[in-house]
């Protein structure tokens, strides 16, 4: 008799701790799935997300981060098929969500994804997948220097034949934009030229003496996400 009392005392203490368990302690999930940035408008003054990169003949990419606070890097994956053969191309540690991918060759289409890993070694599972056709930079010809005109001509030469080149305007001190505007080319002429404000769309009618400025052309590809940017280029009125 003793001996089943026991025996039961230890059954209900046995299943009072099995009920005092906490089950819901499991092994890290995986970090949440990066966000890359999708290309958006050339025409936007700030542009933002996969992109040529203006400084340098790459594609720009950028992302957003998981929200955890344990992300310790982002893989960016690449390939020249949507479905296969994705290798690493670079790891960008944390806080930096930007990457310039230098090593890609012109006219031709390029995918990306990326992973996040967390400082446990953790895996995300892939983003979605962008593509970009990086085109070479159009050679700025004029204006440069100091100039006397307030309307001057834009001069530059485009090896990619585009039908539509975007041309962009700032002033350099304040970065204020002061004109865009989309130059077609209809002809398949690789030198193009157009004068300042030919549109009537500029902030003002003409640039102001003494005053620098910096401008630069956009070339906007005939495919889809494919493009090309110039660094921007200074010129004064005296």
């Amino acid at each position: 008799m003793i001996r089943s009392v026991c025996l039961s005392l230890i059954l209900i203490v046995s299943f009072a701790n099995l009920r005092c368990t906490d089950h819901s302690v499991s092994p890290r999930e995986k970090p949440g799935a990066v966000r890359l940035i999708p290309h958006g408008s050339d025409w936007d003054w700030i542009e933002r997300g996969i992109d040529a990169d203006s400084d340098m003949d790459g594609i720009f990419l950028e992302w957003h981060s998981p929200a955890e606070d344990d992300i310790a890097y982002c893989d960016i994956y690449r390939s020249d098929d949507p479905l296969k053969d994705f290798e690493t191309v670079a790891r960008v540690y944390m806080p930096d969500t930007s990457f310039v991918d230098t090593g890609v060759s012109f006219h031709h289409r390029f995918f990306y994804y990326a992973v996040a890993v967390n400082e446990e070694g953790r895996q995300s599972v892939p983003s979605d997948t962008l593509f970009y056709t990086l085109l070479e930079k159009a050679n700025l010809l004029a204006p440069k220097g100091t100039i006397d005109t307030v309307k001057p001509v834009f001069s530059w030469r485009d090896p990619n034949l585009a039908f539509t080149v975007i041309l962009k305007v700032i002033q350099a001190a304040t970065e204020t934009p002061v004109w865009m505007a989309g130059v077609d080319n209809h002809g398949g002429d690789e030198t193009m030229e157009t004068v300042y404000n030919f549109d009537g769309s500029a902030s003002i009618p003409e640039l102001e003496r003494n005053t620098a400025y910096l401008w630069r052309i956009d070339v906007v590809g005939n495919q889809t996400n494919s493009g090309s940017e110039t660094p921007w280029t200074s010129f004064t009125i005296r």
